[in-house]
C-alpha cells in the first residue's frame, strides 16, 4: 500500500470517527420524567396508591365520582295545563277546564268540573305540565283525582283514564264518596304496556281523562294530576395532583396520561393551576376515555411550572351525571424531552473543521512532494 492510499484511508477514518462522535453528542438523550408527589380528592373517592401512576402495568390509581346531591325518592306533582278533546264536562269557577282542577291543593267546590247529568259516555281530557328538571331517574308515576259524587246513590261508572305518546295505562276505577277524596291508581314503575324505565319525554306527554258513561248521576272533580317519584343524583369528581421538583420545562414538554373509564365512555376536563392568581385554567376540556386504556399527550404544560411546582386537576365534564363513573389512571407524568446542547455542538463543529484542515494540509503536502518527485524523475 503506497503512501497516497494510506493517506486517503487515514483521512476517511478520521472524518468517520469525528462525525460518529458528533452524532453521538448531538443526538437527543433520554427525556426527564416527573411524577406526581401527592394527590387528593376534594370531591370523590380513590382506590390504589399514587405510585400506581408511575408505570404502565395495568394496575391503576382509580378516582371515582361522588354523589353530591343524594336526592332519593323525591316527588313532583304535575297538574293539568291544557284542555284537550273531548271537553264534555262543565267548568265552574273558571273558564278553562284545566284551570278548574290544577290547584296546588284541592279547594273544594271553589273551582270544579262537573259531569253531565244525562245518559251516555262523557269524557273531559287535560294535558299535564312538564317536569321542571331533566337530569333525574324516574322511579314511577301515579295518577290521582280529588273527586266526589253529587248524590247519595252509588256510582260505578266513573274512571280516570290516562296515557301518553305511544302508551295507554290502566284506568283508575272507583266508587266516589259524597265528600271529596283523593282517588289514586297504583304506581307504574315502568312505561305502561311498553316496559322499561320512564323517560322525561314520556312523562311530559301524559294526559288525563275524567270519564263517566251510561249514567244519569253526576260526578264532580276539584283537582287531578300525576305524581312522579324520582331520584336526582349528581355525581362529581375533583382530583388534584401536585408535582414538585419540576425543572427544565420547555414548550416541547407535555403531560402524558394513560387511562380508561371502565364500562363506559365518559368525558373529563384537565386543568392546570396558574402561577399568578392560583386560578384553574383548562388545558384540555371534554376529553373522552373509554373502556380500554388509551394514552394521550397534552402540550403547553410548561407555562404552569411555578418555580418547580406544578398542580393539575381532573374533573368530570358533566357534573349532573345520574350514575357515577371512575377514571383509572395507569400512567400520569410530565415529560421533558432532552434538548440539544448547542455548546457541545459548536465544539464538535470546530473539531470537524480542524480535522478537515489537517487532512487537507496533509494531502496538499503529499501532492506537492509527488509533483516534485515527478519533475525530478523520481518515484
Amino acid at each position: 500500500m503506497n503512501m497516497r492510499t494510506m493517506a486517503v484511508l487515514l483521512s476517511i477514518s478520521l472524518v468517520i470517527a469525528v462525525f460518529s462522535a458528533a452524532e453521538a453528542t448531538l443526538a437527543y438523550g433520554e427525556p426527564t420524567i416527573f411524577f406526581a408527589s401527592s394527590f387528593w380528592t376534594p370531591t370523590g373517592t380513590s382506590a390504589g396508591v399514587l405510585t400506581n401512576t408511575n408505570t404502565t402495568d395495568g394496575v391503576p390509581l382509580n378516582v371515582s365520582e361522588e354523589d353530591v346531591t343524594g336526592t332519593v325518592n323525591a316527588l313532583a306533582m304535575l297538574l293539568p295545563n291544557a284542555d284537550l278533546v273531548p271537553s264534555a264536562w262543565t267548568p265552574y269557577g273558571c273558564t278553562d277546564h284545566y284551570d278548574c282542577v290544577n290547584d296546588p291543593a284541592q279547594d273544594g267546590n271553589t273551582t270544579i268540573i262537573v259531569s253531565p247529568k244525562v245518559g251516555g259516555e262523557f269524557n273531559d281530557a287535560q294535558g299535564v305540565s312538564n317536569m321542571a328538571i331533566s337530569d333525574i331517574t324516574i322511579d314511577g308515576v301515579t295518577p290521582f283525582s280529588w273527586t266526589r259524587r253529587n248524590q247519595s246513590n252509588p256510582i260505578n261508572g266513573w274512571q280516570l283514564k290516562w296515557g301518553g305518546s305511544g302508551f295507554i295505562c290502566s284506568s283508575v276505577s272507583s266508587t266516589p264518596t259524597m265528600a271529596f277524596a283523593n282517588i289514586s291508581g297504583p304506581q307504574e314503575t315502568e312505561v305502561c304496556g311498553v316496559g322499561g324505565a320512564w323517560s322525561i319525554t314520556q312523562v311530559d306527554s301524559i294526559f288525563l281523562t275524567q270519564a263517566i258513561g251510561g249514567l244519569t248521576l253526576q260526578v264532580t272533580t276539584t283537582m287531578q294530576g300525576i305524581v312522579v317519584q324520582y331520584d336526582d343524583s349528581d355525581y362529581v369528581l375533583e382530583a388534584i395532583f401536585n408535582f414538585t421538583s419540576v425543572s427544565n420545562l420547555t414548550s416541547s414538554a407535555y403531560l402524558e396520561v394513560t387511562a380508561r373509564s371502565p364500562g363506559i365512555v365518559d368525558t373529563w376536563d384537565i386543568w392546570a393551576e396558574e402561577c399568578v392568581g392560583q386560578t384553574w385554567e383548562s388545558i384540555r376540556p371534554d376529553y373522552a376515555f373509554g373502556d380500554n386504556y388509551y394514552t394521550a399527550r397534552f402540550r403547553g404544560i410548561d407555562v404552569y411550572d411555578c418555580s418547580g411546582t406544578l398542580t393539575l386537576r381532573i374533573t368530570d365534564h358533566d357534573a349532573t351525571d345520574e350514575s357515577g363513573a371512575t377514571l383509572s389512571l395507569d400512567y400520569l407524568a410530565i415529560v421533558a424531552p432532552a434538548s440539544l446542547n448547542i455548546s457541545s455542538a459548536l465544539n464538535i463543529l470546530w473539531l470537524i473543521g480542524f480535522v478537515v484542515v489537517l487532512v487537507a494540509g496533509f494531502m496538499g503536502a503529499l501532492w506537492i512532494r509527488r509533483r516534485r518527485a515527478g519533475a525530478n524523475g523520481g518515484v
